[in-house]
């Protein structure tokens, strides 16, 4: 009787691990076991990779381009400065030094944008999608 239970046990266990393993896993990027979805690409890329459909010029692209390159290394600083304070300071240092990233971002990007005429805004605001309610 005994050996009669064991086997029942390991087959309901069994049985559910393989229900269990049978779920299906969520899309990558719509949260769940796979996290949150990814952030989207930067203004720039965008634009750079849409150039044609949006009507920049070359000279736009260049403009874009040179203005996040010169932006790239100082971003990169100021990520490396996020972490640091996250892992070794204090909450005011966290928070001064991502108020330095956001703001560098926020440059960068009004930068960016002055690149563009109203009718290209207006393109680009029919390719991509509103930015999510916070």
């Amino acid at each position: 009787m005994r050996r009669l239970n064991v086997m029942l046990v390991a087959t309901i266990v069994v049985l559910s691990a393989g229900l269990a393993a049978a779920q299906p896993l969520p899309p990558p990027g719509e949260g769940g076991r796979m996290g949150p979805p990814p952030p989207p690409p930067p203004l720039e890329r965008v634009l750079v990779e849409h150039a044609e459909e949006l009507g920049l010029s070359a000279e736009q692209v260049a403009e874009i381009q040179a203005l996040a390159e010169a932006a790239r290394v100082e971003l990169g600083a100021l990520h490396r400065a996020v972490g640091e304070a996250f892992r070794e300071g204090t909450a005011a240092e966290f928070l001064a030094a991502d108020e330095a990233l956001h703001d560098r971002m926020l440059a960068l990007r009004a930068a960016v944008l002055e690149v563009l005429t109203e009718a290209q805004w207006r393109a680009l605001q029919q390719l991509l999608p509103p930015p999510p309610r916070q």
